[in-house]
């Protein structure tokens, strides 16, 4: 990732120009609360598997709501040379956690068709299609400088199967036993996160480890 912090039209900060096919900015919405849009170019990043040009991806990150072990993994998992020698900012933390995961998706799009002729172009930030999905991706990002706006979409946007909404997926392990408790208690679940809590029951451990509490294997 490029550690470069020019800025993008005044109040974004680019964190990656496109090296690898990955751009990457960000900003500060509220203290210890940052928006995140990554653009990829997708015949760059996933080769023969991408169906579109560009994918664009709009994450907030809460500090606030981040608990040391998972910050503490975040970091153990991006390795000590992230951090320059020196004090460890709330920008640096926020960038660490987008990095390994810990993040909440809000919005996501794609732009420009792909063919024979054009999948290895790799044209850059001026390709008109980058320029529109770009600025898309910053006005759903935007909004997001609302609170109130912003407590909303983080809290009823739907982001997987589980039915987890945008906050719950950014709580890692214990938004997941959040959810899974939810299912149990809702006599409505779907058949799919029903059938999400039984595998989760009957396995007893997540795929990193975990343990799922006995509350949720009863």
């Amino acid at each position: 990732m490029s550690r470069n912090r020019n800025t993008f039209a005044h109040y974004w900060t680019i964190l990656a120009d496109g090296g690898s096919g990955i751009y990457l900015y960000a900003r500060e919405a509220a203290p210890g609360v940052f928006l995140f849009i990554e653009i990829m170019d997708l015949p760059d990043v996933m080769g023969r598997d991408a169906t579109v040009r560009w994918s664009a991806q709009v994450d907030v990150v809460d500090l606030n709501a981040a608990t040391p072990r998972m910050i503490g993994d975040a970091v153990n998992s991006c390795g000590g040379d992230w951090f320059d020698e020196g004090e460890t900012t709330p920008f640096m933390l926020a960038e660490v956690l987008h990095s390994y995961g810990t993040k909440s998706p809000v919005w996501s799009g794609d732009a420009g068709r792909l063919n024979e002729h054009n999948f290895h172009d790799s044209p850059g930030e001026g390709h008109r299609p980058f320029r529109d999905i770009r600025a898309k991706a910053r006005r759903e990002a935007e909004a997001l400088l609302d609170a109130d706006t912003r407590d909303e979409v983080l809290d009823t946007k739907i982001v997987n199967g589980l039915g987890q909404t945008a906050r719950e997926y950014a709580g890692g392990t214990e938004g997941l036993w959040g959810t899974l408790r939810r299912i149990a208690a809702d006599p409505n679940a779907s058949p799919e996160q029903a059938l999400m809590l039984t595998l989760y029951a009957g396995a007893g451990r997540t795929l990193g480890g975990d343990i799922v509490p006995d509350n949720l294997r009863n």
